[in-house]
């Protein structure tokens, strides 16, 4: 820790850049973490203050593929940071996720619709629980490797937005088809509010336009706690 914060004061750019590189593996940086780790300490020629707060930042690398690049991205993100930090630490403490989660803020933020980090937090350790359990498991596994629906859906003149859910619904029948004898598809309205990054408002009005042109079908209209349940419907 001391050699890295070391490393930190003989460079001419600030820590949050320093943080920033480090924790998306940028070659160079890591070349001169290495080579420093190799040889007698550089000189240190100027005095920096360094707080607590960035000391910490240190203790944590954060996976570049769980780095949103686009609005929209936040939720999916958050669950691949809590899969990959749940595999290599599973027994972390509040404290130790809640400080993952800030750092991974402090990173992924620019490309972030809900600026409050408290909400990502609060979304992470969902996440965290259900990864605990083994809930949620297939639907994220199914999410991060989505199938494109048919062509001729494009006849609908559908936008990024209603595409993404049609290739959620596609990908998630084409799971039940193959694993489940064709069961129905469970998706509620938050939980694809969730997935598109928007409202649940507006999520249950894109699974709507979807069941009114004959993509999807709803077989049992969901109530309290209980989802709808979905067929697909477009040949």
């Amino acid at each position: 820790m001391t050699r890295i914060l070391d490393l930190w004061l003989t460079q001419p750019y600030g820590f949050d850049e320093f943080i920033l590189q480090m924790s998306l593996g940028y070659n160079g940086r890591r070349t001169e973490i290495q080579n420093y780790r190799n040889t007698e300490a550089t000189e240190v020629t100027e005095t920096t203050e360094v707080t607590e707060e960035q000391k910490s930042c240190l203790l944590y690398s954060v996976d570049p593929s769980t780095i949103p690049t686009k609005v929209g991205e936040r939720n999916q993100k958050l669950f691949e940071l809590a899969r990959t930090y749940f595999t290599a630490n599973p027994t972390a403490t509040y404290e130790e996720r809640r400080q993952m989660v800030v750092h991974w803020w402090n990173i992924a933020h620019p490309a972030i619709g809900t600026k409050d980090v408290g909400v990502s937090i609060q979304d992470f350790e969902r996440a965290w629980k259900q990864i605990q359990s083994g809930k949620g498991m297939i639907l994220e596994e199914v999410m991060s490797h989505l199938v494109k629906p048919p062509a001729s859906i494009g006849v609908l003149g559908y936008s990024e937005l209603t595409l993404k859910l049609c290739s959620v619904m596609y990908s998630l029948h084409l799971h039940q088809k193959e694993n489940h004898g064709g069961d129905p598809i469970i998706m509620g309205c938050r939980k694809a509010g969730d997935l598109l990054g928007v409202d649940y408002v507006d999520a249950n009005k894109l699974l709507n336009t979807l069941a009114s042109d004959g993509v999807i079908k709803c077989i049992q209209k969901g109530s309290g706690s209980r989802a709808s349940r979905w067929l697909w419907d477009w040949v």
